[in-house]
């Protein structure tokens, strides 16, 4: 979602088109990342629109930066991790 408009200033049919999301779960999105500070909105002639933030650009260089560093460990698949990561923690239960 933050890279949908990272360089542009997205309408919400923009981002449920690029995220291929639904408006319900979209709005959910926004909501989290601007509660967050990862996301701006802005209103210009009536229309509202997003932006990744300072804050959101900074996230997503960190979180780009985790990728290649799973990849270099040899991880095909980086969202694996994420997903060996719930399966422990949920053993841990």
């Amino acid at each position: 979602m933050l890279e949908a408009m990272k360089d542009i200033d997205a309408t919400t049919f923009t981002l449920m088109k690029n995220a291929r999301v639904s408006y319900r779960l979209l709005r959910k999105y926004l909501e989290c990342l601007t509660e967050l500070g990862l996301a701006e909105t802005n209103i210009k002639k009536g229309r509202i629109s997003f932006k990744t933030s300072e804050k959101g650009r900074d996230f997503l260089e960190q979180y780009h930066v985790l990728l290649e560093i799973l990849s270099i460990r040899g991880r095909s698949n980086p969202t694996s991790v994420l997903c060996e990561a719930d399966y422990y923690d949920s053993k841990k239960l």
